[in-house]
């Protein structure tokens, strides 16, 4: 039972304060944490199996811990490493894209409906789909791969691929850099990541309901 206790104990201060627990773990890493973020983000971008990962809130994430004054991670470091990651990973998905489409494994993970979704804004706005889609559920996950399965053309695919690695690392990793320094975040920074995991799905549903309200009233005039 003592153990139990401890064990709970250890858990409960982590989650009230894991910046106390997190700075000194990445510190003890040393420069070795780069070659492990990349890794990991590469194989989330690369690879479909492993996108569940909430990419977003490890860049909030890591930007709110450089910017801790104890703390040797390097923020501009962060941001060109995990770009170079998000955009190489695109690239297999570019790459592997049709053959990616017939896997029986693609089918049973991703809902028909939702890549039914995505395959028709990618087809509407391919551009977008490929800058912007990181930020929305299931589009950055999807879009590459519908870009290499339609065989859009690869300098225009590799531009707009680079710029939404660019966008979505930066403003993620920059924002939680500049939040970093309040004492409010570092406070209640277990219930601000749950609120970057849930922000992305609470957008989508909100700009659809927007959608949804602009098309019904078009079809009343």
């Amino acid at each position: 039972m003592p153990e139990i206790t401890t064990i709970v104990e250890r858990i409960i201060r982590f989650c009230s304060d894991p910046m106390d627990y997190l700075v000194p773990l990445t510190n003890a890493i040393g420069p070795w944490i780069y070659v492990f973020l990349f890794a990991l983000m590469f194989i989330e971008c690369a690879n479909l199996l492993f996108s569940f990962l909430p990419g977003q809130v490890l860049f909030f994430a890591l930007g709110s811990l450089s910017a801790r004054p104890d703390s040797k991670l390097e923020v501009w470091l962060l941001i060109i490493i995990l770009t170079a990651a998000v955009g190489l990973g695109g690239m297999v998905k570019y790459q592997n894209g049709e053959s990616i489409l017939q896997r029986k494994w693609f089918k049973k993970l991703f809902p028909q409906n939702k890549v039914n979704d995505v395959l028709n804004q990618f087809q509407h706005h391919e551009k977008r789909s490929l800058t912007l889609g990181q930020f929305m559920p299931w589009v950055g996950t999807l879009a590459p791969t519908f870009a290499g399965a339609s065989r859009m053309n690869w300098k225009l695919f590799q531009r707009y691929n680079w710029v939404g690695a660019v966008l979505w690392v930066g403003i993620c990793t920059l924002v939680g850099y500049f939040f970093g320094h309040s004492l409010f975040v570092q406070h209640y920074f277990v219930y601000i990541m749950f609120l970057v995991i849930f922000l992305p799905t609470l957008t989508d549903k909100l700009f659809k309901q927007l959608e949804n309200k602009v098309k019904a009233n078009k079809q009343k005039d």
